[in-house]
């Protein structure tokens, strides 16, 4: 099945790692603006990385895919809550 990695174990990674992996092999236009604070991107996440960076990295392709060239997508986000 898409997405799936058979066996994957749940491990511990940082959200700056996984925007990383996300981001490995993509399209540089349009261009990928990252609106993260260090304090999130320091962030600690645990489940199949892997997996996880597949996700991420077909949402921002698919944005790509529906951007114009000239005009960039914008990858955002925030802390809510404790947990």
């Amino acid at each position: 099945d898409a997405g799936q990695n058979p066996g994957e174990n749940m491990t511990p990674f940082s959200l700056a790692t996984w925007v990383a992996a996300a981001r490995a092999g993509l399209s540089a236009q349009p261009a990928l603006e990252l609106r993260l604070s260090p304090e999130l991107s320091a962030l600690s996440l645990l489940g199949p990385q892997r997996a996880l960076s597949q996700a991420l990295s077909a949402l921002i392709k698919n944005a790509q895919d529906a951007s114009k060239k000239e005009d960039p997508v914008t990858l955002s986000g925030q802390r809510s809550g404790d947990t």
